[in-house]
């Protein structure tokens, strides 16, 4: 049940690259792909999935980037899955959730 969450919000991914190639080369540049990505990471987190696990998934959706777009993706995306985490991480260790 757990990976429901998580499992449609990749699957919301995957059908914007199927349905809009132009998200390939700035995913986080496209509002609406963007929201999506955020959706993906906020379910990783709030359903346990290991941040790692979280990032390698985002990571292997978007695979067939060039390298230049990969660096970007790669930072920006570390940058929010970070954030969020940590961020759930000090809710939960002041007991907020």
């Amino acid at each position: 049940m757990a990976m429901d969450k998580v499992e449609n919000a990749l699957s919301a991914l995957k059908s914007d690259l199927g349905n809009a190639s132009s998200v390939l080369h700035d995913p986080i540049g496209d509002a609406r792909t963007y929201r999506k990505i955020l959706r993906y990471i906020f379910s990783c987190v709030v359903e346990g999935t290991g941040r790692a696990e979280c990032k390698d998934w985002l990571y292997k959706l978007y695979e067939k980037q060039n390298d230049d777009e990969k660096a970007i993706m790669t930072s920006k995306v570390d940058l929010l899955a970070n954030a969020l985490y940590d961020f759930y991480d000090y809710l939960k260790s002041n007991e907020a959730i």
